[in-house]
């Protein structure tokens, strides 16, 4: 795509013959600013991808009432199904404007990205650590840390998926790799422990939900890898994989209701 080059003259014409040619092997050369290519058709989201968001969005409508209806009817136990409810029904709006075709952008490649699937999870991702973090007891360090780690995480997949310069987007990923490591070794090598000092039915129920949490989370580095990433996934695929990956994380919080006689 053509840019116009504009260069102040304040030596003559000469000054500005060297700064179109500056300009103009610059271009060539190319640079990590350099603009995508106008795309004359896009890929985007196709039939497989619209039903797994419409059941996606379905089920999680569903499980926040269930979750709801839980906190309403429960004592002791009302914070953590508030939060499982927070968390479902702001993944349902995260679906329904996918389904309105809202929320997406192309990135380079001419592929259809759905940011309002970041918008998701720079939410829902730090109210996960909160409430794993209230389950295990954690301290209040450990959960800003776990919290802080979790927005890096989303934060910089982000800007590794928008990037144009396939240097600076894989720098972003593998930064993005650090920040979803510190996640894991919170829940893990952390919260753990506090989860273990309060009874060991905590700890058994604890370790269930962190270790398929753990699951469901780092499966998404491979689907960034080749979806954004590689862009061997069609954009239905990466879709599909990802409406799976969000209801697969849902499971650990419906376990919530045996906090009731373990906490």
């Amino acid at each position: 795509m053509g840019r116009t080059f504009l260069t102040w003259c304040s030596k003559g014409p000469e000054s500005c013959d060297y700064g179109y040619e500056q300009g103009r092997e610059r271009l060539e050369e190319g640079s990590p600013n350099d603009e995508p290519e106008v795309c004359t058709t896009i890929e985007e989201v196709g039939s497989t991808g619209v039903g797994s968001l419409t059941i996606a969005f379905i089920i999680l409508v569903i499980c926040g009432c269930c979750f709801l209806y839980k906190a309403v009817n429960s004592g002791a136990q009302k914070k953590y199904y508030l939060a499982a409810c927070f968390i479902a029904v702001w993944a349902s709006l995260a679906d329904f404007a996918m389904l309105a075709g809202q929320g997406w952008t192309v990135t380079d490649g001419c592929r259809q990205f759905f940011y309002a699937r970041y918008v998701d999870w720079i939410v829902t991702g730090p109210i996960t650590a909160i409430w794993l973090g209230l389950i295990a007891g954690a301290e209040t360090t450990d959960v800003v840390a776990a919290v802080a780690a979790n927005v890096m995480w989303v934060a910089t997949t982000y800007m590794a998926s928008i990037s144009v310069a396939q240097e600076v987007k894989w720098c972003w990923f593998l930064m993005s790799l650090g920040g979803l490591a510190g996640y894991v070794l919170s829940l893990v090598r952390i919260y753990k422990p506090a989860a273990e000092a309060r009874s060991e039915g905590v700890a058994e129920l604890y370790s269930k939900m962190v270790w398929l949490t753990v699951g469901c989370t780092v499966g998404y580095p491979l689907i960034w890898l080749f979806s954004e990433g590689f862009g061997n996934f069609s954009v239905s695929f990466e879709v599909s994989a990802q409406c799976l990956r969000v209801l697969a994380l849902h499971f650990p919080r419906s376990l919530s209701s045996k906090l009731t006689s373990e906490t």
